[in-house]
């Protein structure tokens, strides 16, 4: 059974594998707003323990909810402690694997947000990209296009990843 948590948001980092580089202002403030009408998130986040804070205070990464986060701490004060569950003993690739599953179909990710995923999986954790297409469930060219998107040079990926320039 799952351990379920409820923790203040100075609590959690963002987990430094998160690929997510972008976090639209607009759907933040929307994001915001559902969270302190709610007071709170309905969905836990998926967290790692990961110490404690100078007070004592365990802290925890965030593997599954940095957007939830982001839109939590511009709440300051109002902010209400977010449901988290905990996950233990996971490798690396497991935690790619679900950041890589996860809220695409509210907040998808930037394609370069997409394409460093795809990168780490692939040249990190040594999956074919056969078996990236697999496990996430999208298109083998896809995975192939976004990956090409890497050669571009930072700016214009910054371009890309903020939506100003097509990622086609």
């Amino acid at each position: 059974m799952a351990e379920i948590i409820y923790v203040h948001h100075e609590q959690l980092d963002h987990d430094p594998d998160n690929p997510r580089r972008f976090y639209p202002k607009d759907d933040l403030a929307q994001m915001g707003h559902t969270i302190e009408a709610n007071g709170g998130v309905d969905q836990a986040l998926l967290v790692l323990p990961h110490g404690f804070l100078p007070d004592g205070r365990p802290s925890y990464l965030v593997v599954d909810g940095n957007f939830r986060l982001v839109a939590t701490r511009q709440l300051e004060s109002r902010a209400p402690l977010l449901k988290c569950e905990m996950l233990r003993n996971l490798t690396r690739k497991q935690k790619l694997l679900i950041m890589g599953r996860t809220a695409e179909q509210h907040y998808p990710k930037d394609p370069i947000s997409e394409a460093q995923l795809f990168r780490e999986l692939h040249d990190v954790e040594g999956m074919s990209i056969q078996e990236i297409s697999r496990n996430l469930g999208c298109s083998a060219p896809m995975i192939t296009s976004r990956l090409r998107l890497l050669d571009l040079d930072e700016p214009i990926q910054e371009l890309v990843a903020r939506g100003t320039l097509p990622k086609d």
